[in-house]
């Protein structure tokens, strides 16, 4: 013989909306946003961070290791008076309203990397010109923060915007 069936407790959920307390939440992360110096000055930290992880791994923080020097080269890769560094580690240049951080414009040369022969003289476009020759592998030194870094930097910055819960 089967067993009775025991009744099943009802449970029941109730929520209620208050449309004033939502609207004085909202009126508060307005007035947050108006603050920008607070949240320029979170994504500067952010920024300086994130460069700095970039430099310590070697490029490994934005997933793929930069190249090592030639065994004749001493010191780190990108890394030989410390302009670059200091330019891309130092602090960025706060606009009205967004956040500025440059290297100096040899940094883009760094990212494209350069191959030619191993001569006193350019070849190609280049030809005549003296120093060209050579070969250096694109080594990033400002790479775009993958996506669970910009997720963080978000969570943050709503963290500043949104008001503590009130209940």
């Amino acid at each position: 013989m089967a067993a009775p069936k025991k009744p099943v407790e009802k449970s029941t959920l109730r929520a209620e909306l208050n449309a004033t307390l939502g609207a004085k939440v909202l009126e508060e992360a307005a007035k947050r946003l108006e603050d920008r110096s607070r949240l320029l000055g979170q994504i500067s930290r952010f920024a300086q961070d994130w460069e700095r992880d970039v430099f310590s791994s070697q490029g490994a923080a934005a997933g793929r290791r930069w190249k090592p020097l030639a065994s004749s080269t001493p010191g780190r890769p990108l890394v030989r008076t410390g302009a670059l560094l200091a330019a891309l580690t130092g602090a960025p240049r706060q606009m009205k309203a967004s956040v500025q951080l440059r290297g100096p414009e040899h940094a883009q040369h760094l990212k494209a990397g350069r191959f030619g022969e191993k001569s006193k003289t350019g070849t190609g476009r280049r030809a005549g010109w003296q120093g060209l020759g050579g070969h250096m592998p694109r080594r990033n030194p400002a790479p775009r923060p993958p996506r669970d870094r910009i997720a963080i930097l978000t969570a943050d910055l709503l963290g500043l915007v949104t008001p503590k819960d009130r209940t």
